[in-house]
């Protein structure tokens, strides 16, 4: 339980009861999935009840709000911090050092925005019957991105708030977590919606190569931008499978 309640308190801004230990958080990437479905069928609610009584522009943009807060934007955070310093043409360590700033740059904002508003728009032009399995799928796989991501990389500091998801890391986890979204997304869309799983996993491992290349390895801002970026690939993904029906 102390386990689920630390991935609670990792992955949403839901308040928790009692003490988290250490132990706990090193131990919790487990019960990513689960969180994951928890914080999908929520989403899944939302957007069903949103899209019976208001615009598809409104739930768009409202489910668009919705999935940052989950996390607080952290995760948002994650992938501006992200682009301020590869987008820097700098050295590791000033990337490194770029990335701990928590002041917003230009490449940050940049990005942040053209996330946002990529996610607003997919999610509009989607077809009402499949605009909530969607946000489901897409909040899912992007917490199970996670587990995926952190099992083929190594951290590169050696220190910060994200070292703590490289210390256990173990395969068997990463096949189980596999094994979900690829069963979420079949649920949903049948064989051909297999493709968004396929994107989530191909994505997490090419981001571990290039965040390896980049600053050798990933910190809790490139988990962060995993988050993001899986999220948006998987509503792209869902998008063009429905455009192509």
């Amino acid at each position: 339980m102390k386990r689920l309640l630390a991935a609670i308190s990792l992955l949403t801004i839901f308040p928790v009861p009692g003490t988290i230990r250490t132990s706990d958080i090193e131990r919790c990437k487990s019960f990513f999935p689960v969180v994951g479905l928890a914080l999908g069928g929520i989403a899944w609610l939302l957007a069903f009840l949103l899209d019976m009584v208001v615009p598809q522009a409104v739930s768009a943009v409202a489910m668009t709000i919705v999935m940052t807060m989950f996390s607080g934007a952290f995760h948002l955070d994650g992938l501006t911090d992200t682009a301020d310093g590869f987008m820097s043409a700098r050295s590791r360590e000033k990337m490194l050092q770029i990335m701990s700033d928590s002041r917003i740059g230009v490449m940050g904002a940049f990005v942040m925005c053209s996330t946002l508003m990529l996610k607003a728009a997919i999610l509009f032009s989607l077809p009402p019957a499949i605009f909530p399995a969607a946000i489901m799928t897409a909040v899912l796989s992007g917490r199970c991105s996670i587990v995926i991501y952190t099992c083929f990389s190594r951290y590169a500091k050696s220190d910060g708030l994200g070292k703590v998801m490289f210390i256990h890391r173990s395969p068997l986890l990463c096949v189980v977590t596999v094994i979900i979204i690829s069963l979420n997304a079949f649920l949903w869309f049948g064989l051909g919606g297999l493709s968004t799983a396929a994107v989530v996993i191909l994505f997490a491992i090419l981001w571990s190569r290039y965040t390896k290349y980049k600053i050798g390895g990933a910190t809790g801002d490139t988990i962060g931008a995993c988050v993001e970026l899986s999220e948006l690939l998987v509503l792209f993904t869902v998008c063009l499978f429905a455009c192509a029906s």
